[in-house]
């Protein structure tokens, strides 16, 4: 649901598949560790800067802290992750708030995508019956409105239930 009514559209041709990200991030996780990748966790970076062709990364660990040096980097962290500094930014920063709800019933027996006057919505079923339901706002939105009597769960449950599909 867009714009006006609800419109409901078949998926494309080949099925699609919904997974618990947390589990999905520990899989690739374990992965890695597998195949000989170092993990400290939790740690937090809290400085990067090149030197010739490496990058040297300080970081805070329960241990203490300490500096890796290595010629690649992958900063996972999103828009606002260490290394998006040296990129421009295109979008305002928006607020993700997200739950996964069991023993409900749900209309989206497929993905569901609304949008709402200043937020949208994004809904699927899990694979072990529970269903996730997100909704996304201006970061903006949440600094001055119903978060003040109720915190963060407070703002969603009043997100959702402006939600028509969710």
């Amino acid at each position: 649901r867009w714009t006006g009514s609800t419109e409901w559209r078949a998926g494309p041709a080949e099925p699609g598949l919904q997974i618990d990200r947390g589990r999905f991030d520990a899989i690739l996780l374990d992965a890695a560790r597998a195949s000989g990748a170092r993990v400290l966790q939790p740690a937090r970076v809290i400085t990067t800067r090149r030197d010739g062709d490496r990058w040297i990364v300080g970081a805070r660990t329960p241990q203490g802290p300490l500096e890796i040096s290595s010629r690649i980097v992958a900063d996972a962290s999103g828009r606002r992750g260490r290394l998006s500094a040296c990129q421009p930014r295109l979008r305002p920063t928006t607020l993700a708030l997200a739950a996964h709800w069991a023993g409900i019933g749900s209309r989206c027996a497929e993905t569901c995508v609304e949008a709402g006057d200043e937020q949208w919505y994004w809904g699927a079923p899990l694979p072990d019956s529970r269903f996730v339901a997100a909704a996304f706002v201006g970061a903006t939105s949440y600094r001055g409105g119903v978060e003040t009597s109720g915190g963060r769960e407070r703002f969603y449950e009043h997100l959702i239930a402006q939600s028509e599909l969710l």
